[in-house]
């Protein structure tokens, strides 16, 4: 089928995932209403992980937006990208944000999201053939995302602010 003249119709669900045991922490909620996202301690001296994952569900023209109704085809969201905008008071802490597309593959590596490597490029989502795309036919990605301080990280604060930007093309 041929994608519509219809943008897009994103829509974004974080969850919160024990880093050491997989468990679910917190379910899916919408993340336009779930803004401030806490990834638990991670020790700046002995180095080492957040205490949570915290996974994004990301959908391009998700079901529920029509109620079970047929639905539209929306256009496809090319080139996805996760990337991270870090003030200049965290940046002594680069890199510290580990992100991976697990749709395909639950084992893929962390790869840095940080200032030399700002995005995060290797999104797909999962009636998709191609590496950045996340089609409009109720398709969607999984990303999740951590923390990794290496040894003597010297942490000035408890909390480090930095927000997170999906980002896409449509025609």
């Amino acid at each position: 089928m041929k994608p519509s003249t219809i943008y897009p119709r994103m829509t974004y669900y974080t969850r919160v995932v024990d880093n050491a045991t997989g468990e679910q922490v917190l379910g899916y909620a919408s993340t336009a209403q779930n803004k401030k996202i806490y990834y638990g301690h991670c020790n700046g001296l002995k180095g080492g992980e957040s205490e949570f994952i915290v996974e994004f569900d990301i959908w391009n023209n998700e079901p529920a937006w029509d109620g079970g109704t047929p639905q539209l085809i929306c256009q496809n969201a090319n080139n996805c990208r996760l990337r991270i905008n870090i003030p200049p008071e965290s940046r002594d802490l680069n890199p510290f944000l580990y992100a991976r597309c697990i749709t395909y593959d639950m084992k893929s590596e962390f790869q840095p999201v940080d200032m030399s490597h700002r995005e995060l490029k290797d999104i797909q989502g999962n009636a998709s053939d191609e590496y950045g795309a996340i089609l409009g036919v109720s398709d969607h990605a999984t990303i999740q995302t951590k923390i990794k301080l290496k040894e003597n990280s010297l942490v000035k604060n408890h909390k480090y602010f930095f927000t997170l930007d999906f980002l896409y093309n449509y025609e």
